[in-house]
């Protein structure tokens, strides 16, 4: 398990002037960068921060809840959004670079009327 980043982050989307409050779970580490949601029962909310920015491509193996993936540049910008991400998926890339990626309960990306281009705060 990672650190909790916050008891409640308000994650917004700034061009949208939408927001969401759920706490985050730090993934990064190797380890739980390699855990990610594989697991659990639940979709605890995670937010991966890679090394450097690239291709991080991540799969849903193990994950036995749909659930939203939101991919973002060093700039906080989206980079990539896939929703209701199915379990057991082999393979889930955007295709511009990425520094950080969101997975949140499905639905959220929806909420946030998340899409490529858009800047995207969780206040850390």
């Amino acid at each position: 398990m990672g650190k909790v980043i916050a008891m409640e982050n308000e994650i917004r989307n700034l061009r949208a002037k939408k927001s969401v409050k759920m706490r985050l779970e730090a993934a990064s580490t190797p380890g739980a960068r390699l855990r990610g949601l594989m697991f659990r029962k639940k979709c605890d909310p995670l937010l991966f921060t890679f090394d450097s920015e690239g291709n991080w491509p991540i799969h849903s193996f193990f994950v036995a809840f749909p659930f939203d993936a939101i991919y973002l540049s060093s700039k906080k910008k989206v980079t990539g959004v896939f929703h209701s991400v199915r379990p057991f998926l082999p393979h889930v890339a955007p295709s511009l670079p990425s520094k950080y990626l969101l997975e949140l309960p499905a639905g959220t990306a929806k909420k946030l009327s998340a899409r490529i281009g858009d800047s995207i705060d969780w206040g850390d």
